[in-house]
């Protein structure tokens, strides 16, 4: 039975009597039970836990500020920190740990 031959049942049974059907959950295309939500609905903390944990991970990128994004459109004069940059890079292409090290941390 396609997904098109199933709604039209539905709606045709739903015409047919203005009765209160069982409570249907579909999730991904199918069709979930309805004990799922009975066995949060024995316990409330879990319910509420659920919900805290589904709209935080809603909430997480939106709120999540980056870092490297406050430094791009915060610094005014970036010339000293492309040098210390520029100074570990030296560091490194000549061989000198001392050099690479000490700008690293510096920076």
């Amino acid at each position: 039975m396609s997904i098109q031959n199933a709604w039209e049942t539905l709606l045709v049974s739903e015409a047919d009597d203005d009765e209160w059907i069982k409570f249907r959950l579909v999730l991904f295309n199918l069709l979930v039970t309805g004990a799922l939500l009975a066995t949060f609905g024995s316990s409330i903390g879990a319910f509420y836990a659920l919900i805290i944990y589904a709209a935080a991970s809603a909430f997480k990128p939106i709120c999540l500020f980056y870092s490297w994004g406050a430094f791009i459109y915060e610094v005014t004069h970036p010339q000293p920190l492309i040098k210390l940059v520029e100074a570990v890079y030296l560091g490194r292409h000549e061989r000198d740990l001392k050099l690479e090290e000490e700008s690293y941390r510096i920076l």
